[in-house]
């Protein structure tokens, strides 16, 4: 939890430190949006900001406002996130349920053999 916590004070010591205004993108791995990008290896997630009212959490990440009960997003609880101990909302899969809008978090495509393979079993292109 420590170390996670440190990264994310360097993360934001840089950013208003080196940051500036830019008319345009420099390169493909340019972002404006979201305030932060944390890697491992091959692999990314966003960092967003979320703004606290009365009774709700409001979610800005996506075009459409997404808005979490408090209930759902607080207390925060400590978690394992990609190897790293953090603080993750007190109800993860309620949050992720209204996020995606959905109850079926089967995946589109699994690794089977070797192989990535649709829901019917059958070979899928997924790169």
């Amino acid at each position: 939890m420590h170390v996670f916590n440190v990264f994310i004070t360097a993360v934001f010591f840089l950013y208003f430190y080196f940051s500036q205004e830019t008319a345009s993108l420099v390169d493909q791995c340019s972002f404006q949006e979201p305030m932060g990008r944390l890697f491992k290896g091959n692999l990314h997630i966003d960092i967003f900001h979320f703004y606290e009212r009365v009774h709700y959490v409001d979610d800005p990440s996506e075009s459409k406002l997404k808005q979490y009960q408090k209930k759902d997003f607080y207390p925060f609880r400590s978690c394992s996130f990609m190897g790293f101990e953090a603080w993750c909302p007190n109800k993860p899969w309620e949050i992720l349920r209204l996020y995606f809008d959905t109850d079926n978090f089967e995946p589109i495509y699994k690794c089977k053999n070797g192989t990535w393979v649709d829901k019917s079993g059958l070979a899928a292109d997924v790169i």
